[in-house]
């Protein structure tokens, strides 16, 4: 985990993270049609601010937000001129907040795939779960591996054949950075990390579903401009995918 945040560091420096504004196509759909604008909300990996402020212009009121790094967060506070969106510095594997404190989470940031190892992203989902009210949904997405898989060809023959070698077990779903602040990460050619997790669909919805989420719809950017999402139980295998894997989730009563 310590690698990924100096990494955060790096990056904050050159503001890609601190300072970026405005809400993308996939978090637009989403919070449109599976967020309600009165309910308490909370945002993992916040970084500067950026979807809560947009979600602030767009009528939400209670809300809060986390980042493991303060650099991050003080960016944030600093950014939201109203002074009223709740912002904190916290480890999403151990959260301060009591059992059932929000009516929604946003994990739309890609939180899954940079919280760490298997087991920190297990905690991670298990802490979502408990400070999500029951009733309550979660909207997530993750980088995905078909996406990836389908850019990346050349990297990834790469990244099996220096493994092999070097007689590393890691999975290829666990990727190296490209880019460091404004610059290529030259240091991914040598496989170092730290790394970022890249999952298939049915994995990432057993994942929710093992913590106790109830997946409720799923789809990529194909589906958002298509402008529907699918029942997880009926993911068609050879649905037109693009971009990120979105998937909506919630809490049983």
């Amino acid at each position: 985990m310590r690698d990924t945040e100096e990494f955060y560091r790096v990056e904050a420096e050159f503001a890609r993270w601190a300072q970026r504004e405005g809400l993308e196509n996939g978090e637009q759909f989403i919070l449109s049609r599976y967020l309600e604008a009165d309910k308490k909300t909370l945002e993992a990996g916040a970084a500067g601010g950026r979807l809560l402020l947009a979600m602030q212009a767009k009528g939400f009121k209670d809300l809060a937000g986390y980042d493991i790094l303060p650099e991050f967060i003080d960016a944030a506070r600093k950014r939201d001129k109203t002074g009223t969106i709740d912002y904190s510095v916290q480890d999403g594997r151990s959260l301060s907040y009591p059992d059932n404190s929000f009516d929604q989470l946003v994990y739309l940031q890609q939180f899954f795939s940079v919280v760490g190892n298997e087991a920190d992203r297990k905690k991670a989902a298990a802490e979502a779960f408990r400070v999500l009210r029951p009733g309550g949904r979660m909207v997530v997405s993750v980088l995905s591996m078909r996406g990836r898989s389908k850019a990346l060809a050349p990297l990834f023959a790469w990244l099996w054949l220096l493994r092999t070698i070097t007689f590393r077990s890691r999975s290829l779903q666990n990727q190296p950075w490209l880019r460091s602040g404004n610059s290529p990460n030259y240091s991914a050619l040598l496989d170092r990390g730290p790394y970022t997790y890249w999952y298939y669909e049915q994995e990432t919805i057993d994942f929710l579903r093992a913590a106790g989420f109830v997946v409720e719809a799923v789809g990529s950017d194909a589906q958002v401009r298509a402008g529907e999402f699918y029942d997880p139980d009926k993911l068609p295998p050879n649905a037109p995918f693009a971009g990120r894997f979105y998937l909506v989730c919630s809490k049983p009563k």
